[in-house]
Order: structure tokens, then C-alpha cells, then sequence
């Protein structure tokens, strides 16, 4: 990846956040693989105190670990990592959603009408990105609706990791299938002011995830430096 001076960002560590937390999401990072600031700053065309800082945001967002005296690797939720996020997104949703329907619920239900209508346009088309970036606004629109910025900020800031574990997880019909069908039935209770049918089946809709590490993309721990060679990170942000 090559920046000119009129491509160059101002922000030079966002830039490096936006296109590494990118890169771990869409799965062209592994999890678990280790990376190299000067490997990652000669990929990006930027020097290595900006891919610092971003590493650093990225291990507050869960994204990747920096582990003293051997150095920095995407992270791999474990089983127990894995319960707390879907114990968390359990809580921040359905208790959104129970404030969000005290009040008049109209425009959240043209806001996730419209989530899910550009999740059966990316599902057919397989655009999976499409339909993640739609899963992922369906949810938090839910949240945003409650008008909490606290419960929304915390919301915010699992969505990286949750997203990152998603991307690894869809990778067979049969579970892009289970998860997109439960949006219509969530968005008909929500028209019908049913409360107590709607958290329930969000609450069973979240925890279905909870088989996330049986995804064939889903490594039992971190390389060791001896078994994993750094790759060639500017294929990795080709496109990116």
C-alpha cells in the first residue's frame, strides 16, 4: 500500500486502527497470528508510532494482545471470553429494548425494517459483508433506541471483537441461514408490542453463538513465534 502526500490521512494513528481492525474483522488477519509493528508500518507506508498507538486501541478493544517479552498477536477469545460477551450483549439488548418500547417504538422499527431489508439484499447476493454490517446495525439500533449513551458506549466497544468473531463463525449456509432467519421474527414482535416475546427470542438469538469456537477458523491458542512466519502484510491491506 503506497500514500502519496494528498492520500496521506491526518490522523495517522486512526488510519493504522481503521485498517488493522478491518483486516482482524474480515478475517485476513488469523487470530492468533503474531504481528510486526515495522512489518505492519512499512505495509501501511507510515512509521511505527502510529501502528503503536492503534495496537494499543486494538488490545482496549480486545482485537489483539501485546504480551510482555514476546510481543503482539490478534487475540483468541476463549470459551470463558466468549460466555462474558454473549452474557453482556444479553444484558445491554434486552434491557435497550425494554426501555426502547416503554416510549413510541416507531422509529425503531423503520430503522431495523430497513436493517432487514438490506440483509436479504446482501444474503442474496452473498455479500457477506453486507449482511454483517446489517446484523451488526439491527442489534445497535436496538440499544441506540433506549437513549442511553452509557448503555450505547458499552455496547460500542465489544462490537469489534464480537464482529471479529462473527466474520469466522458464518462461514457455512447453514448458519448464515439460522442467523439471519430470527431478525423478521424479533421485528414482528417488536411491531406487535410484545415485549416479553421479542427479548426472548433475542436472548435465544445471542446465545446461539455461544458454539462460536467450533468455526473451522478458530485456532485453540496463539502461534509461537517459531511456527508462524509474518506474512506479507501488504497483501493483507490490499483493497482495504
Amino acid at each position: 500500500m503506497t500514500l502519496n502526500n494528498n492520500d496521506r490521512p491526518a490522523n495517522l494513528s486512526q488510519f493504522a486502527y481503521e485498517k488493522i481492525e478491518h483486516a482482524i474483522i474480515s478475517a485476513k488477519l488469523d487470530f492468533g497470528e503474531p504481528l510486526s509493528e515495522n512489518a505492519l508500518a512499512t505495509a501501511l507506508n507510515i512509521s511505527k508510532a502510529p501502528v503503536r498507538t492503534a495496537l494499543l486501541e486494538l488490545q482496549r478493544k480486545g482485537l489483539v494482545d501485546i504480551v510482555p517479552q514476546s510481543g503482539c498477536y490478534v487475540t483468541v477469545p476463549d470459551k470463558e471470553q466468549i460466555r462474558q460477551l454473549l452474557e453482556t450483549r444479553v444484558i445491554l439488548e434486552t434491557n435497550a429494548l425494554k426501555i426502547a418500547m416503554r416510549g413510541d417504538s416507531t422509529k425503531l422499527i423503520e430503522e431495523l425494517d430497513d436493517c432487514w431489508t438490506q440483509l436479504q439484499k446482501g444474503f442474496e447476493l452473498e455479500d457477506w459483508e453486507v449482511c454483517q454490517t446489517n446484523d451488526t446495525r439491527f442489534h445497535r439500533s436496538i440499544v441506540q433506541a433506549a437513549g442511553n449513551q452509557y448503555l450505547l458506549d458499552s455496547y460500542d466497544n465489544i462490537i469489534p471483537i464480537m464482529n471479529a468473531m462473527m466474520t469466522r463463525f458464518m462461514l457455512t449456509q447453514t448458519r448464515k441461514n439460522k442467523t439471519l432467519a430470527d431478525h423478521p421474527v424479533i421485528l414482528n414482535f417488536i411491531r406487535e408490542d410484545n415485549l416479553s416475546a421479542a427479548n426472548r427470542l433475542l436472548k435465544k438469538h445471542i446465545l446461539k453463538n455461544k458454539s462460536f469456537k467450533s468455526a473451522p477458523k478458530w485456532p485453540n491458542r496463539r502461534a509461537t513465534r517459531s511456527e508462524y512466519t509474518f506474512r506479507d502484510f501488504d497483501t493483507v491491506f490490499k483493497n482495504l
